[in-house]
């Protein structure tokens, strides 16, 4: 017996039924919610550079993970995504042979850029209508990740932006910041972006030019915005001034002085918020070098990073925001009444986004039981921990 669960594409059986869509890069549906799983969809998701996948069939079936952002929506915003930055790169490169300063967009552009504004627009209405970010972070392939990443950067921007206040006009360039920060990685071979290993000195040395590249690709494009392009130049600066590619520091406050905010030495502030966004997201996704970090671990990183490289007010805000434990992840009890038992998150309170309600399906033993609520919020003692499936023992469980 078993349950929805986000498993490894390695270890997919055929017979087993996806419980979430699978999109591609161009935001085109390859496997819908529901289909049973074959051996040539399963070679297929390989092949595409799938880590995961979530899957269902039977037990618990009534709990779903949640999307902020309806799948329609962002199924467009990332066909728009794969668009704007395939014309980009084109643009870019005929102008290059040709030898001209500019880029030599196509009359097609001007459309393609009203109907990203409309997509933000979308994205921000759900965003405001979400109490958390469970769910913020979506499966990946090699192929869409710079697009698929870009959006869940940009609602998680969103999301944080709301929290503080942020204006509707602002909410809206802080989107568009997000989705345009790391289109300096046109420029990047796949084949670094992709690597599965650790990168060489001289590939390191590539990947930290994408900020300028990105700062003068922006700075070229005929848009009238002013922060994307100084949020594609910023994105990798820290706190403590240890990052690149200026050294910029940051006062680690999301209130600043007058001197603060035209400081050429400081971070703007939308590319703190971003920042904070980019780095959970990148922590919570499938990489080619390793796994998606666990919720919870993730979270505990955000902590760590939280002072000397990101913003410390920021992320206390934002970790309100998103769930330790999401709604659909399998976690078991490592401490209280129920210690060694393991379950599946059912529900999430906004109201404390660390102490989930948690459905009970197996014993210490691995022998599944009749399923059960307990609710953290009430049974303080209990403590919790994400682990990979329900069954598969741990060290010190065996």
């Amino acid at each position: 017996m078993k349950v929805m669960r986000r498993i490894p594409v390695t270890a997919l059986e055929p017979g087993l039924v996806l419980a979430k869509t699978i999109f591609g890069d161009r935001g085109e549906v390859l496997l819908a919610k529901g289909a049973t799983l074959t051996q040539g969809s399963i070679r297929a998701l390989r092949r595409r550079g799938f880590r995961a996948v979530y899957v269902r069939d039977g037990l618990a079936d009534d709990i779903e993970p949640i999307d902020v952002v309806s799948e329609h929506v962002r199924a467009i915003a990332v066909k728009r995504m794969h668009d704007l930055f395939a014309m980009v790169q084109h643009a870019a490169r005929t102008s290059a042979e040709k030898g001209k300063q500019d880029l030599l967009l196509p009359a097609k552009w001007e459309k393609l850029w009203e109907r990203l504004y409309r997509d933000i627009e979308n994205i921000i209405d759900d965003v405001m209508e979400a109490e958390t970010l469970d769910g913020l972070v979506t499966l990946k392939s090699h192929d869409n990740y710079t697009f698929t990443h870009s959006i869940d950067v940009a609602i998680g921007a969103i999301g944080l932006g709301k929290v503080i206040g942020l204006d509707r006009w602002d909410l809206h360039q802080l989107a568009l910041s997000s989705l345009l920060h790391d289109i300096g990685k046109i420029y990047v071979q796949q084949e670094i972006l992709n690597k599965p290993g650790p990168l060489t000195v001289d590939e390191w040395e590539i990947i930290k030019k994408h900020p300028e590249w990105g700062y003068e690709t922006i700075r070229k494009m005929p848009i009238e915005e002013i922060f994307p392009k100084h949020v594609a130049l910023q994105h990798h600066e820290r706190q403590d001034g240890s990052g690149y590619p200026r050294g910029l520091k940051g006062s680690n406050k999301i209130a600043r002085s007058l001197w603060e905010r035209f400081s050429p030495d400081r971070i703007l502030l939308v590319t703190e918020i971003i920042q904070v966004a980019d780095v959970y997201c990148a922590l919570s996704s499938d990489r080619p070098h390793r796994p998606a970090y666990p919720p919870d671990q993730a979270v505990a990183q955000m902590r760590e990073m939280a002072g000397p490289h990101l913003n410390r007010e920021l992320v206390t805000l934002f970790l309100r925001l998103v769930p330790t434990f999401p709604v659909g992840i399998t976690v078991r009890v490592r401490e209280g009444k129920w210690r060694g038992y393991r379950g599946v998150v059912s529900k999430v309170s906004p109201l404390a986004p660390d102490r989930p309600v948690v459905r009970i399906l197996v014993d210490p033993q691995g022998e599944f039981v009749s399923p059960f609520e307990i609710d953290l919020q009430k049974e303080k003692e209990i403590q919790i921990a994400s682990v990979f499936d329900l069954t598969t023992p741990l060290p010190d469980e065996e």
